[in-house]
């Protein structure tokens, strides 16, 4: 009955169980049986309304053995779609739209197999000019960046201070942010502190991609509060990018002590 409903009746099936899960009306297994059927689901919605929120689960359980589960469960549930899509770039709108979601999850979730391609396009771009296309730049930049070493990250600095492409910038400071490299992560936090390095309108990007780094989370937390007067005096105390910056930085923690410490 639940494959032959529409695409939003089954993506709002899932958003309604795992909201009653998180308000405590239904157990999690509930949420976690009806995901289930995905393994068989091509439909986009659906698998952005459910990838959404296995990545809330993810953030919840980054600091506990939960985050592994949930990792395997999604690669399990994209196994089929993930060999169906692969990596070339063609299709209509919609499927290149659902290759991009199914390809960054799968990364995201460490599985082999999408961490070995987005790196070897990685390498292929930086040493032979070639071009990535548009739907998985962010992906493979941030394979890239999050499996290479410094020399990685500054090449693909330079790339973000010469582009004149908006959108093309904007996935490279998304992608910056994924070195697992403590040292890397802080210098770019540094970054934001001038605007010969990072302009003001990204200064948002750059502390709330740190932040949802797991190497970078603590990071980025600790960065703003010890610059708090700085970006207070940028953005202003009426900023909705103060408020932002706000949330994209505590968004990843989890615990009842960073609770406590937020307040």
């Amino acid at each position: 009955m639940l494959f032959r409903s529409s695409a939003s009746d089954r993506a709002q099936m899932i958003d309604d169980a795992f909201a009653l899960c998180t308000a405590g009306v239904l157990p999690f297994d509930i949420p976690l049986s009806l995901v289930q059927y995905l393994s068989k689901e091509t439909d986009y919605v659906p698998w952005s309304v459910a990838l959404t929120q296995l990545g809330h689960w993810k953030v919840l359980f980054r600091e506990g053995i939960g985050r592994v589960p949930v990792h395997r469960l999604v690669s399990h549930l994209l196994s089929n779609l993930y060999t169906s899509l692969g990596w070339e770039d063609s299709g209509e709108h919609i499927d290149r739209l659902l290759r991009t979601l199914v390809l960054t999850a799968m990364f995201h979730s460490n599985q082999e197999n999408a961490t070995a391609t987005s790196l070897a396009m990685f390498k292929e771009e930086k040493d032979n000019n070639t071009n990535v296309p548009v739907e998985i730049q962010e992906v493979v930049y941030c394979s890239g960046i999050s499996q290479g070493d410094r020399q990685d990250w500054d090449w693909a600095y330079k790339q973000y201070t010469t582009t004149n492409i908006p959108s093309h910038r904007g996935v490279i400071l998304s992608a910056l942010a994924c070195s697992r490299d403590t040292i890397v992560l802080q210098e770019y936090l540094d970054m934001t502190l001038n605007k010969d390095q990072v302009r003001s309108q990204d200064v948002r990007t750059v502390l709330g991609g740190v932040a949802s780094n797991p190497s970078g989370t603590l990071l980025a937390w600790r960065h703003l509060r010890r610059h708090w007067d700085k970006y207070y005096d940028l953005f202003g105390s009426g900023s909705f990018t103060l408020g932002a910056i706000i949330k994209g930085v505590i968004g990843g923690l989890s615990t009842q002590f960073d609770i406590e410490q937020v307040e």
